[in-house]
């Protein structure tokens, strides 16, 4: 075992910046294919694809400096994306796709609005987040999307009646 590993050290040693630069993208891919599993991107991806491309503006977040940040902070099974995804929304349904950054095996998503279904999460204070939507899909119901206040009301505005927040209680 020690001999592999002062092999393998060896190689890396003299390794040039084209060994390292596919080193780093063969360590990147393996990262987002992970990331599309363990996320359940890839499941909502197989019962929800992104046949059309959406063509409205993406639901923004301001960052901590107050600019739009490009994409929104959710919860995606329990997962925070940063800024990651995208979220859009219109008369037909829930479109959410990855930065290009991270788009590999995260091809984009579409969800009709007869398969999205909502609820408030309560949590207990001071331990679990207030305010927030969690979005469940017909198809995946143990994959949830969980938005806040502000992503769920955009939300509403774009899909034209077709979709509302339930009330609070």
């Amino acid at each position: 075992m020690v001999g592999l590993f002062l092999k393998m050290k060896s190689i890396i040693m003299n390794f040039g910046l084209r060994e390292y630069l596919v080193l780093i993208g063969i360590l990147l891919a393996g990262i987002l294919y992970s990331g599309s599993r363990l996320s359940g991107w890839n499941r909502l991806a197989g019962n929800y694809p992104g046949q059309n491309r959406y063509q409205g503006d993406w639901i923004s977040q301001p960052d901590y400096d107050g600019r739009d940040s490009g994409g929104v902070d959710v919860y995606l099974n329990h997962g925070m994306s940063e800024g990651a995804i995208k979220l859009g929304a219109d008369a037909e349904g829930l479109y959410l796709s990855m930065s290009i950054v991270f788009r590999l095996f995260h091809p984009p998503l579409f969800v009709p609005w007869s398969d999205v279904r909502s609820e408030w999460v309560q949590g207990v204070p001071l331990v679990k987040k207030k305010n927030t939507l969690r979005i469940t899909f017909a198809a995946l119901p143990e994959i949830p999307l969980d938005v806040n206040r502000h992503i769920a009301g955009e939300m509403q505005k774009r899909a034209e009646g077709r979709w509302k927040m339930p009330e609070e209680e």
